[in-house]
């Protein structure tokens, strides 16, 4: 997911996953991934955002 934003032509995505917090309550979380990208649509980085 983040090596695919990353790639050439990097586009977003996003999952949601089961998960457990640290008090051990099972949780759902959404992970999104968006690629950040220059003027010049060179990719630069990423964003994670779980929430």
């Amino acid at each position: 997911m983040v090596r695919d934003a990353l790639g050439y032509a990097g586009t977003g995505a996003e999952i949601t996953l089961q998960a457990v917090n640290r008090r051990g309550r099972k949780v759902e979380v959404t992970v999104t991934v968006t690629p950040l990208v220059d003027s010049e649509r060179q990719t630069s980085g990423a964003v994670l955002v779980m929430d």
